[in-house]
């Protein structure tokens, strides 16, 4: 059976919402900014957009990697929203809005299961440690996005709900 987890990231950024907002579009770069991404290849020509689909393969601290198919179902001025298939099943919901003076509030919620098997079995054992990596690599996330899209990660915020 596979494990669900449910987390909740908020990174308040100096840099401003259209330039996080742009910085999210273009998934195929993450990996030039983000540590952990190792590989992110589009699976279509709509970058960015509705329909966009891209395979990411993430390394981790603990050592181990996953690969998961992300497809752009949603996109606006405040969010973009996606859904993941493959090691990782589920969604991604990004939420942006300004702050004073001219930087953003990003929240991230990622609600998802794991299929790989060793994963699962290892769940109800390790959740605090699956939970220190996913913080671990969204830390890591918001100070490259910060950089990234012209500014600093000022301030990060992680909220974890338990497996099931």
């Amino acid at each position: 059976m596979a494990a669900q987890y449910r987390f909740l990231t908020e990174f308040e950024l100096s840099s401003s919402p259209a330039a996080v907002e742009e910085t999210l579009r273009d998934v195929g770069q993450w990996n030039t900014w983000w540590r952990w991404a190792r590989r992110v290849e589009s699976l279509t020509s709509d970058h960015g957009v509705v329909g966009a689909r891209y395979r990411n393969r993430i390394a981790t601290p603990l050592l181990y990697s996953f690969t998961y198919d992300t497809e752009v179902v949603e996109v606006s001025d405040e969010l973009i929203r996606l859904e993941v298939s493959g090691d990782l099943a589920g969604t991604g919901v990004f939420r942006f809005r300004p702050t004073a003076p001219g930087g953003s509030l990003l929240s991230f919620e990622w609600s998802v299961e794991t299929h790989k098997r060793w994963m699962n079995l290892l769940a109800p054992l390790a959740k605090s440690v699956f939970t220190w990596n996913h913080h671990k690599l969204m830390s890591d996330f918001g100070e490259g996005l910060g950089r990234a899209s012209g500014g600093d990660l000022l301030v990060i915020r992680h909220v974890a709900a338990t497996p099931t």
